[in-house]
């Protein structure tokens, strides 16, 4: 209930907002800034002020901050800079505040930069998982909001901004990287144009089953790789890792694309956003492709619901976006189904599977009262 109520709240705020016109790249209005400011308001409110939520909380408030870092983490040298000012000035919930605000306030900023429709972003923020997994994969989430500030520079073209944002994206949690090679790909695609076509619905679901036959195959390299370079060989696990084909996950990695699939049955929409929104169409099927890939291949890798949440938190602009040139018949439709499919995922995982400690919330002026 307490998560409903933020989530009631914010939208009454952006509701005074969400009509007027906005240059979406290059102007902001102060006065509108503000109410944006005040829109992510609850979820901050919400984010900063609990107690013991998340499975990672404690670790943050007493494994990081009064054990040291961990020499798996000792090449993120932006974390360990982060816990050692916190013993600097001496304030345990420093992470936690940080990551949090970051989180709030980025994700709400690229809502009021990027999204053609700020009410659906706002209620996609809450039911996408994002909100929920960044009370948890704190840093990862933090990293993530980084990479949307990063976006609304490349789609400045301003490159040297963007890789500037996701090298610090890595340096805070190592999955940053990712980040890093989407730009060089997002750019492949941008100054050769011929690589459009390879975004085609039917290419793409093409080499979406191939990787799906070949996916033990990929997985023993990938384990491989990782283990040769040091970095990353915990998201694939090992052989002796039990499978997970949870449903929930492949639920959350395939809605996005599902949004574009709809919107490609409108060709004029197509050409509208090829024609129009050349960038923008390009990182939104890109990355909710991949957001596709990771959840089919959940069952297949251990820790693969944070590889998901790497991509599947672009849903919060692009469903939006491919809505907005689905055809008439389809446009409703594409935005309640996709609310539908993240309601029940949510619901289903992390309240009624009581997953990660979401539930009961706690705060910190009451950590013995339990909130539902």
């Amino acid at each position: 209930m307490v998560y409903l109520i933020m989530l009631w709240f914010s939208l009454i705020i952006v509701g005074h907002t969400n009509h007027i016109k906005r240059n979406i790249v290059y102007n902001i209005n102060p006065k509108i800034g503000l109410k944006f400011l005040a829109a992510s308001f609850p979820f901050w409110f919400i984010t900063i002020f609990r107690y013991d939520v998340g499975t990672d909380y404690m670790q943050y408030l007493y494994g990081y901050y009064y054990e040291g870092i961990g020499e798996s983490r000792e090449k993120e040298i932006v974390f360990q800079s982060l816990i050692d000012f916190s013993h600097y000035i001496n304030f345990p919930f420093f992470m936690i505040t940080l990551f949090g605000t970051l989180v709030c306030f980025n994700t709400f900023y690229l809502i009021y930069k990027l999204s053609p429709n700020i009410k659906q972003s706002v209620i996609l923020f809450f039911l996408s998982g994002f909100f929920f997994i960044s009370l948890c994969m704190m840093r990862q989430a933090a990293s993530t909001s980084l990479f949307f500030i990063a976006l609304i520079f490349f789609l400045r073209r301003n490159y040297i901004i963007y890789f500037t944002i996701t090298i610090l994206c890595y340096f805070l949690h190592s999955t940053g990287g990712v980040y890093v090679l989407l730009g060089i790909i997002f750019i492949l695609f941008d100054k050769i144009p011929c690589l459009l076509k390879l975004l085609k619905p039917k290419f793409l679901l093409l080499v979406t089953i191939l990787i799906y036959v070949c996916g033990n195959l990929l997985r023993s390299q990938l384990m491989m790789l990782t283990q040769s370079i040091g970095i990353y060989g915990g998201y694939f696990g090992s052989d002796q890792d039990s499978q997970n084909s949870s449903g929930t996950f492949l639920i959350f990695g395939l809605t996005p694309f599902i949004s574009y699939l709809l919107a490609s049955l409108n060709n004029k929409g197509i050409n509208d956003m090829v024609s129009g929104y050349r960038i923008k169409y390009i990182i939104f099927v890109i990355i909710s492709w991949l957001s596709m890939i990771s959840g089919i291949l959940r069952s297949l890798i251990p820790n693969g619901e944070r590889i998901i949440f790497l991509f599947e938190p672009i849903s919060i602009i692009s469903i939006p976006f491919f809505v907005k040139f689905t055809n008439s018949r389809f446009k409703r439709k594409s935005l309640y189904m996709s609310y539908l499919f993240f309601a029940v995922c949510v619901f289903w995982y992390f309240y009624y599977s009581r997953a990660l400690d979401m539930f009961p919330y706690h705060t910190i002026f009451s950590t013995d009262l339990n909130i539902w």
